[in-house]
């Protein structure tokens, strides 16, 4: 699966990205300091079908989270139709 996260950081901070199972184990974290910050991530399917995302600059006190639901349902659909 993959995830596009674009963050606006035109001061240009430090700010981390990072990725949590259902568990809280972080599979991912890094630092940038882009000022268009625009990336997709690659998450692997877990158990548990959730993952969280943190976004933190280095000021905040509070992290911007993401819980990303990853259910995949199939929906089939059946039309008849009647012909003469």
């Amino acid at each position: 699966m993959f995830f596009q996260v674009r963050v606006d950081n035109i001061v240009g901070e430090r700010f981390s990205v990072s990725i949590k199972d259902h568990e809280g184990t972080t599979i991912f974290q890094e630092f940038y300091t882009d000022k268009y910050f625009d990336k997709k991530f690659r998450v692997p399917k877990t158990d548990n079908n959730r993952v969280t995302f943190h976004i933190k600059g280095s000021k905040d006190t509070i992290p911007q989270s993401f819980e990303i639901n990853t259910n995949t349902k199939v929906v089939e659909e059946v039309i008849v139709k009647r012909i003469n």
